[in-house]
């Protein structure tokens, strides 16, 4: 029977950090971007009952406050989407998709 290795012992902070080291992207996430600049992105002041929630196979998932508001936003879904493609010149949202919620 083969005797396996032993291997030192590794605090999982130095895992995390080598992890984050090779995985890292430049830059903030587009998702922390859209949350900072949401103002500018929804109309009406809309981004007073509105959240968004995540970016889910190129959806960007947007909790809304009420079905009165969630029927106007998806009547502007559109505009919304071309919004966000303008400011951050990307295509890696391709839909939105609102649900009730906070």
């Amino acid at each position: 029977m083969r005797q396996k290795k032993k291997t030192k012992p590794v605090a999982i902070k130095e895992i995390l950090d080598q992890f984050l080291k090779e995985h890292k992207k430049t830059g903030k996430s587009l998702q922390s971007k859209i949350i900072e600049n949401w103002q500018q992105i929804m109309p009406d002041k809309a981004d007073e009952n509105t959240k968004p929630i995540t970016i889910k196979n190129k959806t960007l998932i947007i909790a809304v406050s009420n079905s009165a508001l969630l029927y106007q936003l998806t009547l502007k879904k559109t505009e919304i989407l071309n919004t966000i493609q303008h400011i951050f010149n990307t295509k890696d949202i391709i839909n939105i998709r609102f649900k009730i919620g906070k």
